[in-house]
């Protein structure tokens, strides 16, 4: 049952991080690209790498930060209703670059995540 409400209590403070992280990058960098689930979904990922397989935290916050927090803090939803949206507008370069930049960037910051984890224990 801890688990349950960390990640409920987790999944607000994701999305409440979410809609704040977008809504600045959005003012910063403008909408040509959806750099704002691109910026969370990289960041995400990164700190889904770092949290992995550790056992510094006890498995209730452990859980409530990777499924709750960052469950809710990342999207693929967001990500491929943009994708879509950029590809029948007849942008699809933008689109396609939407596609390398959320998987190859993500993948890599989760991967980069993993190995600060890794150097630090």
């Amino acid at each position: 049952m801890t688990q349950l409400f960390a990640v409920a209590g987790g999944g607000a403070v994701g999305a409440g991080l979410r809609f704040a992280l977008c809504d600045m990058t959005q003012r910063l960098l403008g909408r040509d690209l959806p750099y704002d689930t691109l910026l969370v979904n990289i960041l995400g990922a990164f700190l889904i790498g770092v949290l992995a397989g550790g056992d510094a935290l006890p498995a209730w916050l452990h859980t409530g930060m990777i499924v709750g927090v960052l469950g809710r803090f990342t999207t693929f939803s967001a990500f491929s209703w943009e994708t879509m949206s950029l590809a029948s507008a007849g942008m699809s370069a933008r689109a396609a670059t939407n596609v390398f930049a959320n998987v190859f960037l993500s993948l890599t910051a989760g991967w980069a995540g993993l190995a600060l984890r890794m150097a630090v224990h």
